[in-house]
């Protein structure tokens, strides 16, 4: 084991207990006061580090190693889901009805290793060097409003990294693929307008229900005739919302939904489409529509070169991985930077700790293998 192994080991008891106090107060999107405010205090131990709030909630904290110019950045997201918690872990989540559902909590806690790494080898860093902690992850895209507050300047960031925990990949493996990696995710909203009047007279009303379900049962339409079945392009519908009583005819429905693809013409193309149909739809029973797109992220597009190094610096712990339709907003990062996300294997072989489950959990001796991943991309010695 060598000195930054032996170092990397003697960490694993603070990245677990930073995990934990994590845990306990997960935060939605721009809303992570607490997170924030425990990750300033943490990184305030360190005065190698120039800390800084970014993009809201966020944080930048600069290490400036005086014999590099180029910038090397990693990224941790903060923010937390509404699902109440199902663990029944002493570490449980004290804000009922919010959990860590997705491994961010571990992701900060690999973060503030690296961290406390990086001022214990302060003296032998070739490299400049750039934490983000993010809010907003699984809402509201807020790697832009980090971008947009100047996160990846001053210094300007020549390549970056960032993790998510995977529990369908086994502990001790890091999954690595080149190019599209995870999809680029557009979630909109559809409301049709029509016109109340009694049941027993729908003539005299226009049903907005009825043009929604028109909508939806030929949406998928257009995905098997007008997209090449060769091309990745989910459309899923996961809420609608419309009408008040049995017996009168609704005048206004919503539909909430998302669609997934790796390419920026099949996005444009099925939008496009999607908006002419609601519309028609809605024409056909005198109704009206509105399509309104929420959130749009690109797909992640892992740069091949940097790829290439991980793989090597990974070892027999790197594992090939496939496209996958989730999508993650360290994507608006690699429009700008040449950057990779590599899946963390957690898995434990139980399947009811899936991501996004009120069980989700996983092993925490993955933090361990997250930082020595990470120590060997800053090429640390000693």
């Amino acid at each position: 084991m060598t000195d930054i192994q032996s170092k990397i080991h003697s960490y694993a008891p603070y990245m677990t207990q930073m995990r934990r106090a994590l845990h306990r107060i997960p935060e939605i999107g721009y809303k992570e006061y607490k997170t924030s405010r425990f990750i300033l205090e943490q990184l305030q131990q360190y005065p190698c580090f120039e800390v800084s709030q970014c993009g809201e909630t966020g944080i930048k904290a600069v290490f400036m190693s005086g014999a590099s110019a180029e910038t090397v950045a990693f990224r941790a997201d903060m923010d937390a889901l509404a699902i109440r918690e199902n663990t029944q872990a002493e570490y449980s989540s004290c804000h009922n009805g919010f959990m860590h559902a997705c491994g961010h909590d571990g992701h900060m806690a690999i973060l503030l290793g690296l961290a406390r790494l990086i001022n214990d080898c302060k003296d032998s860093i070739r490299y400049n060097i750039v934490l983000l902690f993010q809010p907003a992850e699984e809402s509201y895209g807020g790697a832009e409003s980090m971008i947009d507050a100047g996160c990846l300047d001053a210094p300007a960031v020549d390549r970056m990294y960032g993790y998510h925990l995977m529990p369908s990949l086994p502990l001790g493996t890091v999954g690595i693929k080149s190019g599209a990696l995870m999809a680029q995710a557009s979630e909109f909203d559809v409301e049709f307008y029509g016109k109340s009047a009694h049941g027993a007279m729908p003539h005299c009303g226009a049903d907005a229900i009825a043009a929604a379900c028109q909508f939806v049962s030929g949406a998928q339409g257009i995905i098997s005739r007008c997209v090449n079945p060769a091309e990745q392009c989910v459309v899923t519908f996961g809420s609608i919302s419309g009408g008040e009583v049995r017996n009168i005819v609704c005048d206004y429905c919503k539909l909430q939904g998302t669609m997934r693809t790796f390419s920026d013409e099949i996005y444009s193309s099925v939008r496009e489409r999607l908006t002419g149909f609601a519309e028609a739809s809605a024409r056909m029973f005198g109704c009206s529509a509105v399509y309104t797109e929420r959130v749009l992220y690109p797909f992640v597009n892992n740069d091949e070169a940097l790829c290439n190094e991980l793989r090597d610096i990974a070892g027999p712990a790197a594992v090939s991985v496939e496209t996958m339709m989730i999508a993650e907003d360290f994507s608006f990062y690699q429009r700008r930077v040449p950057a990779a996300f590599m899946f963390l294997g957690c898995g434990d072989g139980t399947e009811e700790k899936k991501l996004h489950s009120d069980c989700f959990d996983f092993d925490e001796r993955a933090l361990e293998v997250g930082l020595e991943i990470y120590s060997r991309i800053l090429e640390l010695q000693g």
